[in-house]
């Protein structure tokens, strides 16, 4: 059946390829995980690789966008200097030897206000 219409079996080569295309040109401008696995139908197809099976690509999917966001987040930490980066991980991991500035004072008001408000939406 594929000869018929010019495909070939997909392999492991297409799908890592399919994986790094995606992490690199569809993921930076595409949120929604569907639209991107459509992508990979579509340029299966295009290719004429007999496209991966749903589960598949819902997995070379999320490999992408797991890639892409790695990848994203080295290239801004390389971007900031390293004693930016120190504060920002002192901040992260909530050390205590810091005096409570302008965001905390603003979220312990903001805890104050909303505290008897009840569950959204309702």
């Amino acid at each position: 059946m594929r000869a018929a219409y010019g495909f070939r079996a997909n392999t492991e080569e297409d799908q890592e390829r399919l994986a790094e295309w995606l992490a690199a040109e569809l993921c930076p401008v595409e949120l929604s995980r569907d639209r991107l696995g459509a992508a990979v139908v579509a340029r299966c197809r295009n290719e004429h690789i007999e496209p991966p099976a749903p589960g598949r690509v819902g997995r070379l999917v999320g490999k992408a966008v797991t890639d892409f966001e790695a990848q994203f987040c080295r290239s801004r930490m390389e971007r900031i200097s390293h004693a930016t980066r120190s504060r920002l991980e002192d901040l992260v991991a909530g050390s205590g030897d810091r005096a409570p500035g302008p965001a905390t004072t603003l979220k312990s008001r903001f805890v104050g206000v909303t505290a008897g408000l009840g569950t959204p939406g309702r």
